[in-house]
């Protein structure tokens, strides 16, 4: 059976950005980086009530910022329009897709119900990436698979993607709204877009 990161074209382009990894990375530094990340997600989700948007936006902003590669992930996103930015403007671009991850989380783990998050194990994924593979299991027994695509950098272990249901590239789809959104109306239009969006999260979420 086919991997999802080898059916999706886009998952190959993500790959072909990465740098080899050296033979000795550790996949168990990679598991708890995934753990430490999914302790917090149901923390807010437990507590999503009491600590409201933005309470779940300053818990996860920590955690989230350490966890993921997200010079990386801004990179991808902007595709072949990153080489034209300045440094300042690639600052920005970092910034306000952090703002977007962090939002997307805050509002899409905003309560709790009995679930469970449970690692499933590993997988060795393109030039020497690492997918640590999860299930969220509800209280009635169903099983939703959260997959986390994590590289190694100076020997610390980072997300660069999650893939929904074992399947939906999330940074794809980021790279796939936000390519042309910054071809036509530059940076600036990043960054409002990500501002609205975020605004609209904030103004639905509990």
């Amino acid at each position: 059976m086919s991997r999802p990161w080898k059916r999706s074209l886009l998952g190959i382009a993500i790959a072909s950005l990465l740098c080899a990894l050296p033979a000795s990375a550790q996949p168990s530094a990679a598991v708890q980086k995934v753990e430490q990340f999914n302790a917090t997600l149901l923390t807010i989700m437990k507590n999503a009530e009491k600590l409201k948007f933005i309470g779940r936006y300053k818990t996860l902003e920590p955690i989230l910022l350490d966890s993921f590669d997200m010079g990386f992930m801004a990179r991808f996103s902007a595709g072949r329009h990153w080489r034209a930015l300045p440094d300042p403007d690639r600052k920005r671009l970092v910034n306000a897709f952090s703002k977007l991850w962090i939002s997307t989380y805050a509002d899409r783990f905003d309560g709790y119900g009995g679930e469970q998050i449970e690692i499933i194990g590993t997988e060795k994924a393109p030039r020497d990436t690492l997918m640590v593979k999860t299930k969220i299991v509800k209280s009635g027994g169903e099983k939703v698979s959260i997959d986390y695509l994590l590289r190694q950098k100076a020997g610390v272990w980072s997300v660069i993607d999650i893939f929904l249901k074992g399947r939906f590239s999330e940074l794809a789809k980021q790279r796939a709204e936000y390519t042309s959104i910054l071809r036509r109306s530059g940076i600036s239009g990043v960054v409002a877009t990500v501002d609205e969006t975020v605004r609209r999260m904030q103004s639905r979420s509990r």
